[in-house]
């Protein structure tokens, strides 16, 4: 059997931390979920990787992680299309409720997400595995 040699899952999970954390940040009209689903992606996105650590049946929680890793791109994805989509409608309607620091200040936690998960989906395709 071919050994499979894995590489330390920390620094992605620092990165899906930041992520989420950030996405707790963002005010209540921004976000795109409720807040409990921060804390559901987070068990769903490291029991894979620990339990890659920890068993013999690497292969499969390989696979398991890719999905994993797959959903949660696509979920942040649409989190941060929809907190965008607010964001650029704030601004263009220049709305009394919202002021230009609240704006800029979410914008920049919509940026920072961004990166961070985009950088998530690039580490995901540079294993080797597309």
């Amino acid at each position: 059997m071919e050994a499979t040699h894995i590489e330390p899952r920390w620094p992605v999970v620092v990165a899906i931390f930041a992520v989420l954390s950030l996405q707790a940040l963002l005010p209540d009209r921004i976000r795109a979920f409720p807040s409990w689903v921060r804390f559901l992606l987070a068990i769903v996105l490291i029991v894979p990787m620990i339990a890659l650590t920890l068993t013999s049946a690497k292969a499969r929680w390989l696979r398991i992680e890719s999905i994993v890793i797959l959903f949660f791109f696509m979920i942040g994805g649409l989190a941060l299309v929809k907190s965008l989509g607010y964001l650029l409608s704030t601004m263009v309607r220049h709305s009394v409720a919202v002021t230009g620091l609240q704006v800029l200040s979410s914008s920049i936690v919509v940026w920072t997400s961004n990166v961070l998960s985009f950088s998530i989906a690039y580490w995901r395709l540079n294993r080797g595995r597309l």
